[in-house]
């Protein structure tokens, strides 16, 4: 009974998001306020119903209902209590349920909490979030119900979850890639209703800006959360393959970046009010091509959702309505955004704007590298691979010339600044360079890309801490100084994740070698002892764990790592779970493969420098977009702001310090 509960609440949110769409719209066409009223509560009755379906869908996981084909999949009467709940949303039907509920649930939130300025604009936003619901809804219902039943045969005993995403893993990575896409969802959806509307102002920018935030930290998250637990998880060792499964959300990463700029500087300028249209449209667009890509088995892939063609070509149809009808649109509309796009060659705007453009061009390097080979092999049927080498020598360049305008930028007036004032970034480059020399020579592995993060990152700290002293040389509103630190600390966060993606990229020990009882192995200044082997069993799975000792040179122990063969009882899916002893400054890495003889295993151990510290710098900037979304609402003159901030430039500092 309770599934068909949810399936009818699914069918009713699915109708009332397209009554939704639809009244209001026709109220604002027809000038009828009475018919625009509706929208708080149909989206108030709409969320109430996804939340209900949600809700019997984790009734049926957790009373072990087997009689629902999605329950049965992917659950057993074995399986922890968390992991059922996480299950929900742990593949293909009920990811799609926890989506376009989470779409609804900040539909819900914006139709409640707007104000009357910019009422049209609202409504339309509203209207096209609604539509986007409307439209995964249907695909849930027709392709992916997750509310589908096995009667009247239906198992006593279900499949059980995928051992790989029996992790924490599972808790977190994927809701936050969820509520990324959401977030640049309301991105598209406002930049919808302003070319509808004609008009894109600086109000309707200040909008869009705290959701633009809120997505990029989402996705920050979720790209951190995937990496760490691929890394720990799958026992390879690696914290980036550059999968097309993980670009599909890396890509949207990139845009979204590129979109929190541009529209800070439609908010505080009235520039890029195009560009932030397009990037917003850009933005949502991909996150549906990468949704393509995970659901409808072109790639196979750990980190795939599902392999199903026909709802792959579903995916792709709303992919071609939605995002086809926006950008038909843009083209049509997008003369009516009056914008003043006056840049100066020395100024903070130009150099946001050419990061801008750099981070368009890393995604659609990125997008080139991981589907070109995907679109070769259906009109060739030819396969052809494209890896990490191609990436590097893409992305990494890239990164560096973004790296030298992050630096820069905040040491840059608004709109205009004279080419004197580049005296002090130019002597901090200078710095930069000598001292990344001096560390680079320490280092027998480095070589010259070791020599060029080094350089990035001393030049990042460098420039931060010069904007910060010259941060203080003024009083700046409570507002500015928040969005100021906040902004600090985000570029602190990319400092540090290249700092550590550079040491432990150029700098990591790797051996693979066949081990036993009583062996040892050096690596790194440590030395990993095979103790022993012991059985150890949960609920879940039953494994065999080879217990291995580190020590350092003078033969103390440090740590033990222990890693495992995992059996898992419901299906007899064999994997192997890493033993990392980990510290901030490092992780000793051992992964444990396949018997080789009677007392042999094969063994990977690792020395990885500093590679926690990848997700330190992702958390800085999640923290950093957090703070900087607390301060959207927040009011404060731009214009204000902006004079102060031109009295912060190098020639000031110099004279100051001097």
């Amino acid at each position: 009974m309770i599934p068909e509960i949810g399936h009818l609440l699914l069918i009713i949110a699915t109708g009332l998001s397209l009554l939704l769409a639809v009244i209001p719209a026709i109220g604002l066409y027809k000038n009828n306020d009475y018919l625009v009223s509706y929208y708080r509560p149909i989206s108030n009755m709409m969320i109430t119903a996804f939340m209900g379906a949600i809700i019997c869908l984790g009734i049926s996981f957790i009373t072990n209902d087997f009689s629902v084909a999605y329950v049965a999949d992917h659950s057993n009467t074995q399986l922890a209590t968390f992991y059922k709940v996480a299950a929900i949303w742990g593949s293909h039907e009920g990811s799609m349920l926890f989506w376009v509920s989470a779409i609804a649930l900040w539909t819900t939130i914006i139709a409640n909490t707007h104000h009357d300025d910019n009422h049209a604009f609202f409504i339309r936003t509203v209207s096209v979030l609604a539509a986007v619901i409307f439209g995964y809804s249907l695909f849930i219902i027709f392709t992916s119900n997750p509310f589908v039943r096995l009667l009247p045969n239906f198992p006593i005993e279900g499949r059980d979850l995928n051992p790989i995403l029996q992790n924490i893993g599972l808790i977190i990575h994927p809701p936050l890639l969820f509520l990324g896409y959401v977030g640049l969802t309301v991105c598209f959806a406002a930049s919808v209703a302003a070319l509808l509307t004609k008009q894109f102002n600086q109000q309707h920018a200040k909008y869009m800006r705290p959701w633009a935030i809120l997505a990029w930290v989402f996705l920050t998250g979720g790209n951190a959360f995937g990496s760490w637990w691929a890394y720990n998880e799958l026992g390879w060792g690696g914290w980036w393959f550059w999968d097309p499964v993980e670009n599909a959300s890396f890509i949207p990463w990139l845009v979204a970046t590129a979109l929190v700029h541009s529209v800070v500087m439609s908010e505080r300028l009235g520039q890029c009010k195009k560009l932030t249209l397009f990037l917003a449209i850009l933005a949502f667009s991909l996150s549906l091509l990468g949704t393509f890509i995970v659901r409808s088995g072109v790639v196979q892939s750990v980190h795939a959702f599902a392999a199903d063609p026909t709802r792959g070509m579903s995916i792709l149809l709303l992919l071609l309505v939605f995002s086809g009808s926006a950008l038909a649109l843009f083209a049509a509309r997008v003369h009516h955004i009056k914008t003043t796009d006056k840049f100066a060659l020395i100024s903070r705007n130009s150099l946001i704007l050419m990061g801008n453009l750099l981070l368009v061009a890393a995604a659609l390097s990125v997008l080139l590298g991981s589907y070109y080979p995907i679109i070769y092999r259906v009109i060739t049927g030819v396969t052809i691979s494209v890896g990490a080498p191609y990436f590097n020598s893409i992305f990494v360049p890239i990164l560096v010339m973004l790296s030298l305008l992050m630096g820069l930028a905040p040491l840059l007036r608004w709109q205009q600044d004279r080419a004197n004032n580049l005296q002090v970034p130019a002597l901090l480059f200078v710095i930069s360079v000598v001292l990344a020399a001096i560390i680079n020579q320490s280092f027998e592995q480095a070589n010259a890309w070791f020599f060029i993060g080094l350089m990035s990152v001393t030049w990042l700290v460098l420039t931060l801490i010069i904007a910060m002293i010259q941060h203080q040389l003024h009083t700046s509103s409570l507002v500015q100084t928040r969005r100021f630190y906040a902004m600090c600390v985000a570029h602190f966060g990319v400092a540090v994740a290249i700092f550590a993606g550079t040491v432990v990229s150029n700098l990591e020990q790797e051996e693979v070698l066949s081990m036993g009882p009583n062996q040892g192995r050096e690596l790194a200044g440590y030395t990993f002892v095979f103790e022993q082997t012991q059985q150890v069993s949960t609920n879940s799975y039953d494994a065999l764990q080879a217990n291995i000792r580190i020590m350092d040179e003078d033969d103390n122990t440090v740590g033990y790592a222990y890693p495992q063969r995992q059996t898992f009882k419901t299906n007899g899916m064999q994997m192997s779970a890493a033993g990392v002893y980990s510290t901030l400054a490092k992780d000793l890495y051992v992964s444990m493969g396949n018997q080789l003889n009677d007392t042999e295993y094969l063994i990977r151990i690792s020395y990885k420098p500093m590679v926690n510290w990848l997700w330190i710098g992702a958390f800085l900037m999640m923290l950093a977009g957090l703070g900087s979304v607390m301060t959207c609402r927040e009011k404060s003159s731009n214009k204000k702001a902006i004079e102060q901030d031109n009295k912060l430039h190098p020639a000031r500092l110099q004279e100051a310090t001097s």
